[in-house]
């Protein structure tokens, strides 16, 4: 069974929603065209391999940043609280969905050719510090692996030469 337009919509007057099913609203093309399985996955903030970028919008709201990688993906990052992560999925309450709250992580989001095709989860410690100043901190002292580095899980370029 899946979640119709219908349905979301009779949720959000009904005051029931939460930040992903207002963001389904949003790509309401895209959110009904999932099957059920993947609209819940998505709603309860998970996203998967071989997700769009509408699903991940869906999931997770805007990045917090955005950057091209020096194979031409693109990669989004987010920031916030880390569910559960398995092989294939990682759940992952932004910031957008939790505001400010314990310590912190970054996810890093890879899309090729319009598909997610890995991520990374990294520590950013508890709240404190700006994310910008933080994270370039880090980076400065060492703490933080380049996003290509071998911390990237579902890597598409472990075997190849950089």
């Amino acid at each position: 069974m899946r979640i119709s337009s219908l349905a979301l919509l009779a949720l959000a007057f009904a005051g029931c929603v939460n930040v992903q099913q207002h963001r389904a609203r949003h790509q309401i093309d895209a959110f009904d065209a999932y099957g059920a399985d993947k609209q819940t996955r998505l709603l309860a903030g998970t996203i998967a391999q071989g997700d769009e970028p509408e699903a991940v919008y869906i999931a997770l709201g805007p990045p917090e940043a955005r950057f091209p990688t020096p194979k031409g993906d693109e990669g989004w990052i987010y920031v916030g609280t880390a569910g559960e992560e398995t092989a294939e999925t990682v759940t992952f309450e932004s910031r957008a969905s939790n505001g400010w709250g314990g310590d912190r992580e970054e996810l890093v989001v890879v899309l090729t050719d319009g598909h997610v095709t890995s991520w990374e989860l990294r520590p950013l410690g508890p709240v404190g510090i700006g994310v910008t100043g933080e994270t370039e901190r880090q980076r400065e002292r060492g703490e933080l692996v380049d996003w290509r580095g071998p911390r990237l899980r579902h890597d598409p370029y472990a075997s190849s030469a950089r």
